[in-house]
């Protein structure tokens, strides 16, 4: 048995305002053991032709099993754990924060921890041909191809979109003391009426996108750097108030310690972590 191998490709310039790649994971004979699936503030759109998923909480309990072959993944408030029960054979797209609320009307704050059969944001007719083409392919570029060209048909970003996609950026360069007030005015727009456009086009409320993005950036760094930086230091540069507040927040956002999560192998986490 092998481990199954992992693939990204980056979007095309008119897409990649939206989609941060696209990535696949196959291999025959592969095997890929229980693996983290800590919060994040990303959707993604999963297309697999072989097999089911298993999700679980932190504590073993079983959340859900996945068997529909194209679903939205959404964005996550809690760690999770999962499963492949089958080899993989597997195309994503995954989107920038908010990104896929320029393809679908639907709300992103209703798939909020939650998988989601694609033909619950675009049509069953669509959802269909795509998947059969996708099927046909047994080349991961031509199946991005395929992709590109369904999303490019889709794509409607909704009025303000823009703006809000610009809070974000906002609120990731100064995750140490960000005043929400401050990034509302820096958008011309009220807090209220920031905050009620973020859940619908991000999928959760600012101060949640700020809390997962806080731990997002130590588990990367802690990821990439364990050895030369200490968690005390990577917590105080992303504006924990004291060590107890980033263990429970850490916990929360991965389901286990600090010292846990980094000293365990995370075959797939290592590779999809955001930069």
């Amino acid at each position: 048995m092998t481990a199954p191998i992992y693939a990204c490709f980056l979007p095309s310039p008119a897409l990649s305002p939206y989609v941060e790649c696209y990535w696949t994971l196959n291999g025959k004979n592969a095997v890929l053991a229980e693996q983290a699936m800590p919060a994040d503030h990303r959707h993604e759109i999963m297309f697999s032709f072989t097999g089911s998923i298993r999700r679980t909480l932190p504590d073993g309990s079983e959340d859900c099993v996945v068997t529909s072959n194209s679903y939205v993944l959404g964005a996550r408030a809690r760690g999770y754990r999962f499963t492949l029960l089958a080899e993989p054979r597997t195309i994503a797209i995954r989107f920038k924060p908010g990104g896929l609320f320029a393809f679908t009307a639907v709300p992103l704050s209703e798939m909020l921890d939650i998988h989601t059969d694609l033909d619950c944001i675009w049509t069953q007719g669509d959802v269909r041909d795509l998947v059969e083409q996708m099927a046909g392919e047994q080349s991961p570029l031509r199946q991005v191809y395929l992709l590109e060209a369904a999303l490019l048909k889709k794509l409607h970003p909704p009025e303000h979109h823009n703006r809000i996609i610009y809070a974000v950026d906002l609120i990731r360069s100064n995750l140490e003391d960000q005043k929400l007030a401050s990034v509302a005015a820096q958008i011309n727009m009220s807090q209220k009426h920031m905050e009620r456009l973020f859940q619908r086009y991000i999928g959760m409320r600012p101060n949640l996108f700020l809390r997962i993005a806080r731990f997002q950036r130590v588990m990367s760094a802690g990821l990439k750097h364990a050895d030369s930086q200490s968690l005390s230091v990577l917590a105080a540069d992303a504006g924990y108030f004291d060590q107890a507040h980033f263990s429970r927040e850490f916990k929360a956002f991965s389901g286990s310690t600090p010292a846990q999560f980094l000293a365990a192998h995370h075959q797939f986490v290592a590779t999809t972590i955001s930069a």
